[in-house]
């Protein structure tokens, strides 16, 4: 029922007549797609959310992305109004069309399927200069996302990722993956419930001692499309806040879903580094505060994907759990050498490799039989 409203609103935004919603110089709906019907549009696979997308193809060729971000589960204003400021401010977004804020549609510009983790796989090692390339561009253009003032309006009124938001993130770990997967509930693991609170305390107290800067919050490989000029082109930034300028770069280089090579990582934080020269924001996170909130994003990501079975009925994401386990692990056995927090650390890997990792793999083998 959705998609023939979607498509009947795609009718009426190609009319001459139509108002988009958009400034008077916006871009319009091509005229073609007033004739448009359903058998146009190829419904494609769904995101973490309840938005849906589909790609509508007129006869002659000419394409549109559809977005549906059905009320009240969804809002369009957070993309429209950062797609709109991003691009003003020359950062690579998607166009957009027409938008109507009530039925929750857009129509944009279609950046057809090619993402960064197309091109990757979920390995990368360190001898691909053309993926390394990819990479560079992607923290140039995350660059300019952080150059973003922060005492502009459009920046101002975005949410702050602030205490309470790293807290609500932290959480997930422990109420969707320790205990609505494993069963690992305060009763059964008491002491690692009380080992997390004092590891949540550590990630908020030096997330929120970093310099902030604009944050996409889900800056990685497949929210990163490589267009037909083989250039970057950034999608899935409704969520953006501002908050520690370490989380996208660790978002990007400690990816869920890719692994990449430790000595091509070094690189592309030399290169961080150089291309942000005399931005002020990026003088202040440590190697240590890196880690410190890439722990943090893997702790909401593996409660993300737990929960994303668990509740929403979406097994694909398990599969993903293992990899942020490792990065857990791995990273707390790095701090426990060369951070102030060297028992919580040594603790908390010693939970993970001996608790939680054995647990996670025996739940993922009877779910796959089941």
């Amino acid at each position: 029922m959705r998609l023939e409203q979607l498509i009947e609103w795609v009718r009426l935004m190609a009319a001459p007549t139509a108002v988009s919603g958009l400034t008077n110089d916006g871009p319009r709906v091509d005229h073609e797609f007033v004739a448009a019907r359903t058998e146009w549009a190829s419904p494609l696979p769904g995101d973490a959310s309840f938005r849906h997308y589909c790609r509508i193809t007129s006869p002659s060729g000419k394409r549109m992305m559809l977005m549906d971000a059905p009320p009240p589960h969804e809002s369009t204003r957070p993309f429209v109004t950062i797609a709109e400021n991003w691009h003003a401010a020359g950062i690579a977004v998607p166009a957009l069309f027409a938008v109507d804020d009530e039925a929750g549609f857009i129509a944009m510009e279609d950046l057809d399927d090619r993402t960064l983790f197309q091109l990757t796989g979920s390995r990368v090692a360190a001898g691909s200069a053309k993926i390394e390339g990819y990479y560079q561009a992607a923290i140039e253009a995350l660059c300019r996302i952080q150059a973003l003032p922060l005492d502009s309006d459009a920046v101002a009124a975005m949410p702050r990722y602030d205490e309470a938001l790293l807290r609500r993130e932290t959480a997930l770990f422990r109420d969707w993956l320790l205990e609505a997967c494993l069963a690992l509930t305060p009763e059964v693991s008491p002491e690692s419930h009380d080992l997390l609170i004092a590891l949540d305390d550590v990630l908020v107290l030096e997330a929120l001692a970093q310099p902030h800067s604009v944050v996409h919050r889900d800056y990685h490989s497949r929210n990163l499309m490589i267009d037909d000029m083989d250039a970057i082109r950034i999608i899935d930034f409704q969520d953006a806040v501002v908050g520690p300028s370490s989380y996208d770069l660790v978002s990007l280089l400690k990816d869920c879903y890719v692994l990449l090579d430790d000595e091509l990582r070094q690189r592309l934080i030399t290169h961080y580094f150089a291309h942000s020269e005399g931005q002020s924001h990026v003088t202040a996170f440590s190697p240590v505060q890196f880690d410190l909130m890439g722990m943090q994003r893997h702790l909401k990501a593996a409660g993300i994907f737990a929960r994303l079975y668990r509740r929403d009925g979406k097994p694909r994401y398990l599969k993903d759990i293992p990899l942020v386990l490792t990065y857990l692990a791995d990273t707390a056995a790095n701090l426990s050498q060369t951070s102030r927090y060297v028992d919580i650390m040594r603790r908390f890997e010693a939970l993970l490799r001996s608790e939680v990792i054995p647990a996670y793999q025996v739940f993922a083998q009877t779910t796959a039989k089941a």
